[in-house]
């Protein structure tokens, strides 16, 4: 459904899996979908509630946390945003999700070369996360590296999943050589 559009129906899936879920983890995953999906639908304040309530189901776990950054960022809340990807990065020093939130905070303070080293580790760790290339991309483009920039955005497929992972580590890894 999330895939599709259809946001409303995927949030209600998402809010039913959160409510259903046995453990953390899947509590999280289906939190972040929902979270996600109110996004999409320029729920900013909403986002931010249903991220404490979920940060608030499983204290300290930092997924949840990363969760919670988003939800702030996007509701332009990017002081208390930073601050909780950097607390995530503390416990789990690897969170994609808390990475890309660093970096992207990095480059909006016009640290690009320290944004791109963030963020580039964000896509190694989740190459399917299409949020993170286009923030990869930008950063390329505010460097004024083009070229990379393109090749970046040519792995993010119009409105589907990237086709194959592994195209997107592989150039990270050329890219880095």
């Amino acid at each position: 459904m999330f895939g599709k559009g259809r946001y409303a129906e995927a949030i209600i899936a998402y809010q039913r899996a959160r409510l259903g879920a046995t453990d953390a983890n899947q509590r999280v995953r289906a939190g972040a979908g929902e979270v996600k999906g109110i996004l999409r639908m320029a729920g900013f304040s909403a986002a931010v509630d249903e991220a404490a309530a979920l940060l608030e189901s499983v204290p300290g776990h930092p997924q949840a946390m990363a969760v919670l950054g988003d939800a702030l960022w996007a509701a332009g809340r990017f002081l208390e945003a930073e601050a909780t990807y950097s607390k995530v990065l503390t416990i789990d020093p690897n969170d994609a999700r808390a990475l890309h939130g660093l970096g992207r905070a990095m480059a909006a303070r016009r640290q690009l070369d320290q944004a791109l080293d963030t963020v580039r580790a964000a896509v190694a760790r989740d190459p399917a996360e299409e949020a993170y290339l286009y923030t990869l991309a930008d950063i390329y483009e505010r460097l004024k590296q083009y070229e990379r920039a393109i090749d970046v955005y040519e792995m993010v497929p119009a409105k589907s999943p990237l086709r194959n992972n592994a195209d997107v580590q592989s150039a990270l890894i050329l890219e880095a050589g």
